[in-house]
């Protein structure tokens, strides 16, 4: 119950950031791409993520961008990926980001939707001013519990 309590108010509070979503792209199922070199193991993950792994790398080639988000945020911790509200058309994920420079702590979590054809995604970081606003920094402080215990 408690872990639904966490992700139904999770899952509202990036409802309500949504709207500042611009980076939209179409999603053409690509089976050969992956970002293994950064996860766990592929096989955790589930069909819809490794989709917008491959959606990812397809922009990436396209327009580099992941070596500066690696650089600025860390590294996305796809294997503790969380499900928010699965819908056969719109599904959405908030992925937590590992910075090395800050141990055992969560300050980035990389928001996904994909709704028909279009993956949307956003970055949020515990000092973005909605965040602060709404004090929604808590989600941060849970996600970084739940990762990595009582460090």
């Amino acid at each position: 119950m408690k872990r639904f309590l966490i992700q139904f108010f999770i899952f509202s509070f990036f409802l309500f950031l949504l709207d500042a979503c611009h980076d939209d792209l179409p999603i053409v199922p690509d089976k050969t791409a992956s970002f293994s070199a950064v996860t766990k193991s592929a096989g955790v993950l589930d069909d819809n993520l490794l989709l917008i792994q491959a959606a990812m790398q397809r922009v990436d080639s396209a327009v580099p961008f992941l070596d500066e988000f690696y650089r600025l945020y860390g590294t996305p911790l796809w294997e503790y990926a969380i499900p928010l509200g699965e819908e056969e058309r719109d599904i959405s994920y908030f992925v937590p980001v590992y910075d090395e420079k800050h141990p055992n702590i969560i300050n980035t979590i990389w928001f996904f939707d994909i709704f028909e054809d279009t993956l949307r995604y956003r970055t949020f970081t515990r000092e973005n001013e909605h965040i602060r606003a709404n004090q929604q920094d808590f989600v941060f402080d849970e996600l970084s519990y739940n990762i990595f215990g009582d460090e």
